[in-house]
């Protein structure tokens, strides 16, 4: 774990990929709840404005929803990969 961590300090990475591999469960389940917050908020912002990406919503959507199962089952790291693949699909339903 203490290599994980120092890799984690040396490159650049996303904040959800080095706080998901932490030894610290607390750390993993807030990883899960900041990330899956802020890709949902994008999405219904997209929501709100009307985009046009509806394909790209509901695959969003559907991956969010694996997400948040993950979550409440507390296999935080799996939330984490969830939000991480549907976030391609989030960002496009912005456009």
């Amino acid at each position: 774990m203490f290599l994980t961590a120092l890799a984690c300090s040396f490159v650049v990475t996303p904040f959800f990929a080095c706080s998901a591999m932490s030894p610290s469960g607390s750390t993993d389940s807030k990883a899960c709840s900041q990330n899956l917050d802020a890709a949902s908020s994008k999405l219904d912002y997209a929501k709100s404005k009307g985009y046009s990406a509806k394909v790209e919503w509901a695959k969003a959507e559907a991956l969010l929803a694996e997400a948040k199962a993950e979550q409440e089952a507390k296999h935080y790291d799996t939330c984490v990969s969830k939000v991480k693949e549907a976030q391609p699909y989030v960002d496009a339903s912005l456009k």
